[in-house]
């Protein structure tokens, strides 16, 4: 059996992950160090002859400290058991040689597999991993890494007798191919190759440089592997998310070490490493010294250390840091100046005071003679990517319930709904959804992350009213105790996030539904709007987390005919219908009882069946409104023609003679539908329409487009027109990472000023409202088309 922290690391989870290239590359497959992984016996300091013996470095200061070092501070081999334990199966095979393979891209971690990966030698041999996985690239914003442990080799030097060395990495298919996740989609990766370096004649080396707001966004990793977190520049060097700090990630070829075995500290940065730049003035600047301000004609910039090591500030043999592919060298100041950085340089450790840096097969403070270790890394300069306005970020979940493990703290939040309600849930466990499900509830999607661990986050506690089937989720206390004391059922912490904003935090807006039955949580603001024009009031910002590409298209009116099947799914579908009309597909039969109480006591004493069967007996004669869809008031107030012709008793109600006869005539039945913007939204129905294949839009929309995800009213995002003149968008969704181009255009597109549709352009826009270009440069709005969309349309702004 598989251990917890094997299957946490196979996890479907990508949060806010780098990539460093358009298309997937491997950026580099060294050979890493050769025979000191799964070290049999070697459990303590005890027996680090053992690790010697195999050719270990070790740190001989620290041994014999009271307490003891941690072992991975002594030495950088790892015992069978260790391994096992840090995810990579189960280890049975000893002594063995290691190589991480580091990719431009996140891998998807399901298809993390040994056999996915072949390896030439120079003896022209052939030969597979016997272990992989993501450790210790776990953060859910890593991942691009993975490290195999097999045989690959010796430490004899190329052009020596009976060298044996890897020469060619490759890709290959397996039952589960290596797969990216990449900003258009998931992408194979079988098929990559790159050649392999030797460490024993070459050190490690930068491979991405990638300068960007610092973001919390995904910087945590699964719960077995929280020891050296938090780890991120804000736990560093900040007491709260109230400045802007900056991010240069550091990507390296196997790791850095000063000696091979010990890790960097956060106060190191100028041992090992310069940053290069030219200032708009053309002046060229050089950081040496971190805490230190630098001033140049764009403002001043101050490196505050380095982060992405252990678990806060320290230093010394007790600090462990994770000894991952990335460092971050963590920024302050002025962004117009920070910007002019070029590049980053490590130095020539032997012409000046700088230190050499390692890789983990490095010898350690006690080299012993005979044995061959690993060289220090060369001096290199290596140009910075400057990401600043655009991340360059991914994020990916599964959205399919099966593929998590059973655990009660997941990173990902589970959205279900009740049919024969409409409530929905939400919870970080997948025992609970899955208990759900069986009980009748429809699994809809994994919308955003929860649970980073982390010290900036909030409880979010949720609550049950018995009565009307809400669940409120909150962070606020005096909510909960307020909830509690008007009848709520306190269910405890659902899950954790953050309550304040940050880059890569999507706002999750908090909806209560005009019946009181309902709370929606959503971060798609496409969603909010859906759900605010059938009635949903809007009650602010709940929380804050990373959102995953998942189907917001879900209809809010669950019909008559999907209330009859979650109950029975053998159960039988009402045919009734008034002019080509099905009613069952009109009626909800939860708003119905709620709003007509009258109804719900007298299908309570027997009198009826159900709510429906008085709806078509009596009710839609008499004007009552079958679900959000129908309006009787609007309806009448709209039409003075139709309230006359009640007046005069021509008809019996609004509702009478939508059905009979306004369908047809294009008239609409509530705020929510509009028949000419369905039709303007919907080419094909409104060919239909007029070829007379269908009498009405409305027909469409309940008969089909509701189902179908369509929009009841005219929006200025148009998706042909997207997905036409966005050909990299429309590569996406083809391949599933957005679920539409809508969902692309609300968290890139409109920030890269794409327009929505030839309605709408963002240009344009921006130069007719000058106070909204200067909204959007402040960061208020993240587009025009976002102050439009909740403002700028209501106050008849041109556009």
């Amino acid at each position: 059996m598989e251990t917890q922290a094997f299957q946490q690391l196979h996890e479907d989870v990508v949060i806010y992950a780098d990539y460093y290239t358009n298309e997937p590359q491997i950026l580099a497959a060294g050979y890493g160090f050769e025979g000191i992984i799964g070290i049999p016996g070697l459990l303590t300091e005890s027996q680090i002859g053992l690790a010697v013996q195999a050719g270990a470095g070790i740190v001989s200061a620290n041994l014999n400290q009271n307490p003891a070092v941690p072992l991975r501070n002594i030495t950088s081999a790892a015992s069978v058991i260790g391994v096992t334990a840090a995810g990579y199966g189960n280890v049975t095979d000893t002594f063995l040689d290691a190589m991480p393979i580091e990719f431009s891209h996140p891998l998807l971690p399901s298809t993390v597999d040994p056999t996915d990966i072949q390896i030439t030698l120079n003896t022209g041999e052939v030969v597979q991993p016997l272990y992989a996985a993501l450790n210790p690239n776990y953060d859910f914003n890593e991942r691009q890494t993975m490290v195999v442990f097999g045989y690959f080799g010796n430490r004899l030097t190329p052009g020596t007798n009976g060298a044996v060395y890897p020469v060619l990495v490759e890709v290959v298919a397996d039952r589960t191919p290596l797969t990216v996740v990449t900003a258009n989609g998931l992408q194979s990766a079988v098929g990559l190759q790159q050649t392999s370096s030797n460490p024993f004649v070459s050190g490690p080396q930068l491979i991405g440089a990638k300068l960007s707001q610092l973001s919390l966004a995904g910087d945590y990793a699964p719960s077995s592997f929280n020891a050296n977190l938090p780890n991120h520049g804000y736990a560093y060097y900040a007491s709260a998310i109230d400045r802007s700090l900056y991010r240069l990630r550091l990507f390296t070829s196997g790791g850095f070490s000063p000696d091979g075995v010990s890790g960097f500290e956060p106060g190191d940065f100028e041992r090992y490493f310069i940053l290069h730049g030219i200032d708009s003035q053309g002046q060229a600047f050089s950081i040496t010294e971190d805490q230190t301000t630098y001033t140049t004609s764009d403002g001043v910039i101050q490196v505050l250390g380095i982060a992405e090591l252990g678990s806060g500030l320290g230093s010394g043999p007790y600090y462990t840091e994770d000894h991952d592919n990335q460092f971050d060298i963590i920024l302050a100041g002025d962004e117009a100046a920070i910007s002019k950085i070029a590049t980053v340089e490590i130095p020539d450790y032997t012409t000046t005071n700088y230190s050499p840096i390692y890789n983990p097969g490095g010898p350690g403070d006690s080299p012993v003679e005979g044995f061959t270790y690993t060289q220090p890394a060369a001096p290199q300069i290596f140009p910075v990517f400057n990401s600043l306005d655009n991340p360059r970020v991914v994020s990916y979940a599964s959205q399919n319930l099966a593929d998590y493990i059973v655990d009660t703290n997941l990173p990902v939040a589970f959205r279900l709904q009740d049919p024969r309600t409409g409530s929905h849930f939400w919870t970080a466990s997948s025992i609970e959804a899955n208990d759900l499900v069986t009980a009748g509830w429809k699994f809809q999607s994994v919308p955003f992350a929860v649970n980073p661990q982390d010290s900036f986050t909030s409880n979010i506690y949720r609550l049950y009213n018995s009565t009307t089937g809400d669940h409120l989720l909150t962070a606020s206390e005096e909510e909960r105790t307020t909830a509690i004391t008007q009848g709520y059922i306190d269910q405890g912490i659902a899950f954790t996030a953050y309550t304040t904003t940050s880059p890569g935090l999507e706002a999750v807006y908090r909806l209560f539904s005009p019946l009181g039955t309902d709370r929606l949580y959503t971060t798609s603001e496409q969603e909010r709007f859906r759900w605010e024009k059938l009635g949903y009031q809007f009650e602010g910002v709940a929380f804050w987390a990373p959102s995953f590409p998942s189907d917001s298209t879900i209809t809010p009116v669950v019909d008559y005919q999907q209330f009859l099947r979650y109950q029975n799914p053998a159960a039988s579908t009402p045919t009734d219908s008034i002019n080509g009309l099905p009613l069952a597909q009109l009626f909800d039969e939860n708003y119905y009882l709620s709003q007509m109480p009258d109804v719900a006591n007298a299908v309570g004493n027997g009198d009826f069946l159900s709510g429906y069967q008085h709806f078509i007996t009596f009710g839609w004669n008499e004007g009552r409104n079958p679900s959000i869809l129908f309006d009787e008031n609007y309806y009448r107030a709209s039409y003075s023609d139709v309230d006359l012709a009640i007046a005069n008793k021509t008809i019996s109600s609004g509702l009478a003679h939508f059905l009979n006869f306004g369908h047809q005539e294009q008239r609409n039945p509530s705020e929510a539908f509009s028949q000419s913007d369905y039709l303007t939204n919907n080419p094909d129905v409104a060919a239909a329409v007029n070829n007379g294949n269908l009498q009405s839009a409305f027909q469409h929309y309940i008969t089909f487009g509701a189902d179908e995800g369509r929009l009841p009213d005219l929006f200025l995002y148009n998706e042909a027109y997207y997905l036409q003149h966005n050909s990299d968008v429309a590569n996406a969704v083809a391949s599933d990472i957005f679920a539409d181009g809508y969902e692309h255009f609300v968290r890139f597109g409109q920030t890269e000023k794409r327009d929505p549709s030839f309605l709408y352009n963002e240009t344009m826009y921006l130069s007719l409202n000058s106070d909204v270009a200067n909204a959007v440069t402040n960061g208020t709005f993240k587009s025009g088309f976002q102050h439009y969309e909740l403002f700028g349309r209501f106050e008849e702004r041109l556009i």
